[in-house]
Protein backbone atom coordinates (compact mmCIF):
# COMPACT_ATOMS: atom_id res chain seq x y z
CA UNK A 1 0.00 0.00 0.00
CA UNK A 2 1.27 3.67 -0.92
CA UNK A 3 1.17 6.30 1.88
CA UNK A 4 0.02 9.67 0.31
CA UNK A 5 -1.44 12.93 2.00
CA UNK A 6 -4.81 12.04 1.00
CA UNK A 7 -4.49 8.38 3.01
CA UNK A 8 -3.05 9.80 6.04
CA UNK A 9 -5.67 12.90 6.31
CA UNK A 10 -8.37 10.31 5.47
CA UNK A 11 -6.18 8.22 8.99
CA UNK A 12 -6.48 11.49 10.76
CA UNK A 13 -10.34 11.81 10.02
CA UNK A 14 -11.30 8.88 11.26
CA UNK A 15 -9.39 9.57 14.21
CA UNK A 16 -11.14 12.52 14.63
CA UNK A 17 -14.68 11.17 13.92
CA UNK A 18 -13.86 8.89 16.74
CA UNK A 19 -12.60 11.30 19.62
CA UNK A 20 -15.85 13.17 18.79
CA UNK A 21 -18.23 10.53 19.67
CA UNK A 22 -15.57 8.72 22.06
CA UNK A 23 -13.88 11.33 23.81
CA UNK A 24 -10.93 8.79 24.13
CA UNK A 25 -7.78 9.71 22.01
CA UNK A 26 -6.15 5.96 20.65
CA UNK A 27 -2.50 6.57 21.30
CA UNK A 28 -1.74 6.29 17.02
CA UNK A 29 -3.55 9.81 17.25
CA UNK A 30 -1.39 13.29 17.98
CA UNK A 31 -2.78 15.73 18.67
CA UNK A 32 -1.45 17.47 15.29
CA UNK A 33 -3.87 14.84 13.45
CA UNK A 34 -7.10 16.06 14.76
CA UNK A 35 -8.71 18.60 12.89
CA UNK A 36 -11.74 19.61 11.14
CA UNK A 37 -15.20 20.06 11.79
CA UNK A 38 -17.78 17.19 12.12
CA UNK A 39 -21.31 17.76 11.83
CA UNK A 40 -24.39 15.56 11.36
CA UNK A 41 -23.30 13.03 14.00
CA UNK A 42 -25.46 10.11 14.93
CA UNK A 43 -25.09 6.95 17.31
CA UNK A 44 -24.64 4.83 19.11
CA UNK A 45 -26.47 2.76 17.07
CA UNK A 46 -26.39 -1.14 17.10
CA UNK A 47 -25.74 -3.32 14.08
CA UNK A 48 -25.60 -7.17 13.90
CA UNK A 49 -22.48 -7.75 11.60
CA UNK A 50 -20.64 -11.12 11.43
CA UNK A 51 -22.48 -12.55 14.86
CA UNK A 52 -21.44 -9.93 16.92
CA UNK A 53 -23.20 -6.61 18.56
CA UNK A 54 -21.75 -3.66 16.81
CA UNK A 55 -21.86 0.65 17.84
CA UNK A 56 -22.28 2.06 14.58
CA UNK A 57 -21.26 6.47 14.99
CA UNK A 58 -21.37 8.14 11.50
CA UNK A 59 -20.67 11.56 11.14
CA UNK A 60 -19.58 13.95 8.13
CA UNK A 61 -15.85 15.43 8.49
CA UNK A 62 -14.98 18.61 6.82
CA UNK A 63 -11.26 19.46 6.12
CA UNK A 64 -10.27 22.60 4.09
CA UNK A 65 -12.84 22.68 0.78
CA UNK A 66 -13.64 18.92 1.42
CA UNK A 67 -16.96 16.88 3.21
CA UNK A 68 -16.42 13.29 3.68
CA UNK A 69 -19.09 10.78 5.40
CA UNK A 70 -17.18 8.73 8.01
CA UNK A 71 -19.21 5.68 9.38
CA UNK A 72 -17.51 3.79 12.33
CA UNK A 73 -18.56 0.03 13.79
CA UNK A 74 -16.71 -0.50 16.97
CA UNK A 75 -17.35 -4.02 18.65
CA UNK A 76 -15.58 -6.29 21.18
CA UNK A 77 -14.69 -9.61 19.65
CA UNK A 78 -13.36 -12.17 21.59
CA UNK A 79 -10.49 -10.14 23.91
CA UNK A 80 -10.52 -7.96 21.04
CA UNK A 81 -11.97 -4.34 19.74
CA UNK A 82 -12.45 -4.80 16.38
CA UNK A 83 -13.00 -0.56 14.70
CA UNK A 84 -14.34 -0.80 10.98
CA UNK A 85 -14.64 2.05 9.36
CA UNK A 86 -15.78 3.35 5.67
CA UNK A 87 -15.62 6.93 3.81
CA UNK A 88 -16.28 8.82 1.00
CA UNK A 89 -16.89 11.83 -0.37
CA UNK A 90 -20.34 13.43 1.32
CA UNK A 91 -21.96 13.41 -1.92
CA UNK A 92 -20.96 10.08 -3.36
CA UNK A 93 -21.22 8.39 0.28
CA UNK A 94 -24.75 6.71 -0.52
CA UNK A 95 -23.94 5.06 -3.77
CA UNK A 96 -20.34 3.98 -2.50
CA UNK A 97 -22.02 2.31 0.93
CA UNK A 98 -24.40 0.14 -1.97
CA UNK A 99 -21.75 -0.62 -4.39
CA UNK A 100 -18.93 -1.19 -2.35
CA UNK A 101 -19.22 -1.26 1.83
CA UNK A 102 -22.45 -3.12 1.90
CA UNK A 103 -21.41 -6.06 0.20
CA UNK A 104 -18.00 -6.30 1.80
CA UNK A 105 -19.37 -5.58 5.38
CA UNK A 106 -21.62 -8.81 4.60
CA UNK A 107 -19.00 -10.85 3.62
CA UNK A 108 -17.06 -10.38 6.52
CA UNK A 109 -16.76 -13.38 8.96
CA UNK A 110 -14.52 -14.15 12.33
CA UNK A 111 -12.23 -16.98 11.66
CA UNK A 112 -12.06 -18.04 15.25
Amino acid sequence: MTLSFRNLRRVAGIATLFVAFTGFAPGFVSAESITGTVTNKTGPTSVTLAGETWSQYAGDLTTGDTTEHIVLLIAGHTTNTVILATLAPKSTFASDDTKFFQPMLKSLAFLQ
